[in-house]
């Protein structure tokens, strides 16, 4: 972020502001607050994943209660987990980041809730599954914001068994900057799933 930051000073005469996690989860919450699907919905816990971090945000009475920033964004686990991105995924390298993910929630000592009812979600991977979905079911994307996790480890054996250039043309929803990643976003996504015991998600 710093040298990004010198970048945009150096070309622009400008400086730029980088938000820290727990500023880039505030945000993310103020957002969601806006939601009118959610409005009668005074609880629930959402997470962001992004490309280098996943947030998590605890919201109890329409306030937040807790709220950090984890270094498990799609492309940090894709790069340290997944040997060739041009090729298909071994079972072991997701299995992997899946474990990956579990044990980094448990030692977050995040107060995370001993029942979640309502697990909301935001970020480009969450999109793209909403967005592939929704097109292999022939329905408009705002009607598919719920997804199952069913149906995201099924779509995770998918796209693990195809190389990058057969899941481009396999999915059209799936953007080909993001079809590199995305086998270690649904990884993330499942190993979030499984350690809080929740078996879908509500894509705001």
């Amino acid at each position: 972020g710093s040298e990004f930051a010198k970048c945009v000073r150096t070309a622009t005469g400008h400086d730029l502001a980088i938000l820290s996690g727990e500023e880039e989860a505030t945000g993310i919450a103020v957002g969601l607050a806006t939601d009118p699907a959610l409005t009668g919905k005074p609880d629930f816990l959402a997470c962001d994943l992004g490309g280098g971090s996943l947030e998590l945000i605890l919201v109890e009475n329409r306030a937040v209660q807790a709220k950090t920033s984890l270094p498990l964004g799609a492309i940090r686990l894709a790069e340290r987990f997944v040997s060739e991105v041009m090729s298909s995924v071994p079972s072991e390298e997701i299995d992997a980041i899946e474990l990956h993910v579990r044990e980094t929630l448990a030692s977050s000592n995040y107060p995370f809730p001993s029942i979640v009812n309502d697990l909301v979600v935001t970020g480009g991977s969450f999109v793209t599954v909403r967005a592939i979905l929704a097109e292999r079911n022939s329905i408009p994307f705002c009607d598919r914001s719920l997804v199952r996790q069913c149906e995201i480890a099924e779509l995770l054996v998918e796209i693990t068994q195809l190389t990058l250039p057969q899941r481009i043309e396999r999915f059209p929803a799936l953007p080909p900057n993001r079809a590199d990643v995305m086998p270690a976003a649904l990884a993330c996504i499942l190993g979030l799933l499984d350690y809080l015991d929740a078996n879908k998600v509500y894509n705001s």
